[in-house]
């Protein structure tokens, strides 16, 4: 029980760190925080369902997970049993798709904040020109010729 409050609170400071104030508007937009920690948690119980169903050290179920998300495929650990041949078809299909969706709203990210500030400059620059013509209308009076 002690261990699990300490982790509760170093998860809690880890939340308040600058690394990660740094990165949160990004993991705001488009549900990515959600998202990302769902499938890494999801990740998480799969490498440890592999070592389930393999008889291995948890540990090692993770290493399997880590190394089939990334595709390097040592060699070093692999499925046997049909339950550990599933859980790894899982998780491939999952990961390439979360892994696609990661990356994509990193770079869309980034992508729309240049656009969002070219798009507030251009804004601001047809303000302007609408107050010069709204004055220069004004000028002309009611009539629409100049006074």
């Amino acid at each position: 029980m002690r261990f699990v409050k300490r982790l509760l609170f170093d998860l809690l400071a880890l939340l308040h760190h600058p690394w990660i104030l740094a990165v949160r508007p990004l993991l705001k937009t488009r549900r990515f925080g959600v998202i990302t920690t769902a499938f890494l948690g999801f990740a998480v119980v799969a490498g440890l369902l592999h070592s389930l169903f393999e008889g291995t050290h948890p540990a090692e179920g993770l290493w399997w997970a880590l190394v089939t998300l990334t595709t390097v495929g040592y060699g070093d650990v692999g499925s046997v049993t049909t339950g550990g041949r599933i859980t790894g078809a899982l998780l491939m299909l999952t990961g390439i798709g979360a892994l696609a969706f990661i990356t994509a709203n990193i770079a869309a990210f980034f992508v729309e904040s240049d656009s969002t500030k070219e798009l507030q400059s251009e804004l601001v620059a047809i303000n302007e020109r609408l107050d010069r013509i709204e004055e220069a209308l004004a000028d002309r009076g009611p009539s629409g010729t100049k006074d």
